[in-house]
């Protein structure tokens, strides 16, 4: 014999709608929240955080596609380009007043892209502070 459960005793048209949320192993429609990086902000403090928190990776991005044994220029070319255009929308999401602070960020890093897309990089990148600060 089964255990109850415990909308057995409710009408039927009751019992379906607590079925079909009671057990947990039931297959069908799974909600799962998105990491924070890939949900659509709903704010702009929660754009540039989304912005900012790519940032690192995409630096790591960069220095392991250039390292001297497996180099990926393909790889390196598109992980600095993730970093201009996250400084571009950084800045876009500050205040008029703040959006100056972004631009020597800005022409450093285009010029290092520019310099990896021509094959004159020289790596020096990672031994400069790698953007501003999280606000």
């Amino acid at each position: 014999m089964k255990a109850p459960r415990p909308g057995d005793r409710l009408p039927a048209r009751l019992r379906v709608g607590l079925r079909r949320h009671a057990d947990p192993h039931r297959r069908g429609r799974r909600t799962h929240r998105r990491p924070a990086h890939e949900r659509q902000p709903k704010t702009p403090a929660d754009a540039y955080d989304n912005a900012y928190a790519q940032l690192t990776r995409a630096h790591y991005n960069v220095h392991r596609n250039l390292e001297a044994r497996g180099q990926n220029q393909y790889g390196a070319q598109e992980a600095m380009a993730l970093i201009v255009r996250c400084l571009r929308f950084m800045k876009a999401c500050v205040p008029v007043d703040d959006r100056a602070r972004f631009d020597p960020y800005l022409e450093r890093y285009a010029g290092w892209k520019t310099d990896i897309e021509k094959g004159t990089w020289g790596g020096a990148f990672l031994t400069i502070s790698s953007g501003p600060s999280a606000r």
